[in-house]
């Protein structure tokens, strides 16, 4: 009865039902086939994302490198650190021994007041030495600046020597500075020169390639009178690292002889030479001239002023 008085309902409800179906599955199915598509893609592209957190041939995870890259990091301010502790100093240490600690008097003068008071230093560590210091008529006429240096590093030497108990420098020598070149660099220039190709018109504001400080050597030669521990242990001192907190600096021992001058005496005679190194930049900032290296022109190997110890 229900059915026959509804057949018109029932009929029209039926006909929407399959419209809606129809539509549905026919537009509806193609979009869930593309958004399975895209799942499928995305799937994909996670699992090749994923690949790079994962261990393998050349390949760390994210977390692992950043890790690795502050150990690194670390290890780079530790080594310069240690590196920087083969410079006697730096212009705030030397500053003292500068050209800027004269102020507005005269700067050979204040050469000569600094030569009495490191010759008077030298006699309260027990160390005797001439009142020049090695700055002879002709050295003092060098640069000003330089010899400033030079006060500074043989100051540093005296020290050693009260603690090494040497207690005679008879003869100090200085020879002229030297920048150090980094290895072949002579011909490392010549060829980056025939590789550069010539500057075009909007090369004129490019900035110069970046090159890191060298290292600047003062040789200096001093011929000393003690008992061979003495000798020895002043070997030892010159070589320890630079420590600024307790006005130590390191010098380069570049080479020494001993001779025996009074059998059983127990003292001998020994020449050494040494070297203060400075990088090019404090060099710079100390109003230091220095020469290029011969080496830089077919001298050498970029080894340095050769320093003849037998010319005492």
């Amino acid at each position: 009865m229900f059915i026959k008085q509804n057949k018109f309902l029932l009929l029209g409800t039926l006909a929407v039902a399959a419209v809606f179906l129809a539509v549905h599955f026919m537009w509806v199915q193609d979009n869930w086939a593309a958004a399975a598509a895209k799942l499928d893609e995305a799937d994909k592209s996670r699992a090749e994302w994923e690949k790079n957190f994962k261990a393998g041939d050349n390949k760390i995870a994210k977390v692992d490198a950043e890790k690795a890259l502050e150990e690194n990091n670390r290890n780079l301010k530790t080594g310069f650190a240690t590196l920087q502790q083969v410079e006697f100093g730096s212009k705030e240490s030397l500053q003292p021994f500068s050209e800027g600690a004269a102020g507005a008097g005269d700067r050979k003068n204040f050469v000569m007041t600094k030569r009495t008071t490191v010759y008077n230093h030298a006699k309260t560590l027990n160390v005797l030495c001439s009142s020049e210091l090695g700055l002879t008529d002709k050295i003092a006429e060098e640069p000003v600046a330089l010899n400033l240096l030079r006060i500074a590093i043989i100051d540093n030497f005296f020290g050693a020597c009260n603690r090494s108990k040497v207690g005679r420098v008879t003869k100090i020598q200085y020879f002229a500075p030297k920048l150090m070149a980094f290895g072949d660099e002579s011909a490392a220039d010549d060829s980056e020169t025939e590789k550069k190709p010539a500057k075009g018109k909007n090369d004129k504001d490019a900035a110069p390639a970046e090159r890191s400080d060298r290292l600047v050597q003062f040789p200096v030669k001093v011929q000393i009178m003690a008992g061979e521990p003495a000798i020895n242990k002043l070997l030892y001192e010159l070589q320890k690292p630079t420590d600024r907190a307790h006005g130590t600096s390191y010098l380069c021992l570049r080479g020494f002889h001993i001779a025996v001058r009074q059998a059983g005496s127990g003292t001998v005679e020994a020449v050494l030479g040494f070297t203060a190194l400075l990088n090019e930049k404090t060099v710079r900032d100390l109003n230091i001239q220095v020469k290029e290296d011969d080496s830089r022109h077919g001298g050498g190997s970029g080894s340095g002023p050769k320093v003849d110890l037998n010319r005492y």
